[in-house]
């Protein structure tokens, strides 16, 4: 009885330990997060104060219009940072609902997303989908996770390539739904591959200030990756692109409840 009673006080202290750790973790993630981000919204604003101040003691018209339209886009810039963290938030805490998706016109409905997104012109998007399952999964985390897997290639494109290619390969199976994101992008150095999912972390030269913008758009596609009980792997080669590869449960076993 007392040997029992400790190898469960053994087992306990080993959960405590390591959910510490966890919690370490995430209070240094946060510190960093709480510190840096600032930099990087205040970065819009003080451009668009500068414009606004070259505006005042501007008179000709079509020079105040682009001052204008740079302000717009600091603007959708800051804008865009805010949402990603609101975006963060509402995924820790909206609970997750299952539902039979329409694979199709989900990737479809994330592509139209990004009609308008800077540089997409340049990029031919080919999608090859097997539907021949029924996927069951939480629909609006499965759109954020492939909306930002797209945009974060659509921003890392290789702008010296002849073609730019992005390639959505997704294969719906019986207990597991298998999604990859392949692009001919700019690529990361090998070196850098098991820190990209790090706070802040700047995985090329592409990437400007603090590195919020990756940071943020990984960060969220791996905490809803983790919510449905799945995993995210990345091959990339320098100079020739990238592949993202997600597996996720299928649950398929709701389809009678």
């Amino acid at each position: 009885m007392i040997t029992m009673l400790k190898k469960k006080l053994i087992n306990l202290n080993k959960i405590l330990y390591y959910k510490n750790q966890h919690l370490k973790k995430i209070n240094n993630e946060l510190d960093s997060f709480v510190y840096k981000t600032p930099h990087d919204l205040r970065a819009p604003l003080a451009s668009m104060l500068g414009l606004i101040n070259i505006a005042k003691n501007e008179s000709n018209v079509d020079e105040i219009k682009k001052y204008i339209e740079l302000q717009e886009r600091s603007v959708k810039k800051l804008d865009s940072y805010i949402a990603d963290i609101l975006e963060i938030t509402k995924n820790s805490n909206q609970d997750i609902s299952y539902e039979n998706i329409n694979l199709s016109q989900l990737v479809e409905e994330s592509l139209q997303q990004l009609v308008y997104f800077h540089d997409s012109h340049k990029i031919k998007i080919s999608t090859f989908i097997n539907e021949q399952e029924k996927l069951y999964s939480d629909r609006y985390r499965l759109q954020i996770i492939l909306q930002n897997l797209l945009s974060n290639s659509i921003r890392y494109i290789d702008e010296n390539k002849t073609t730019c290619i992005i390639e959505i390969h997704a294969d719906v199976q019986q207990y597991i739904f298998i999604l990859k994101i392949v692009d001919n992008g700019i690529g990361i150095q090998k070196d850098h591959l098991d820190k990209i999912f790090d706070i802040f972390y700047r995985a090329s030269e592409k990437s400007k200030g603090s590195g919020l913008g990756l940071y943020i758009v990984l960060y969220i596609v791996k905490e809803n990756i983790a919510r449905l009980g799945g995993n995210i792997t990345v091959d990339s080669e320098y100079g020739k692109g990238t592949t993202f590869t997600i597996t996720l449960p299928n649950h398929t076993l709701l389809k009678n409840i």
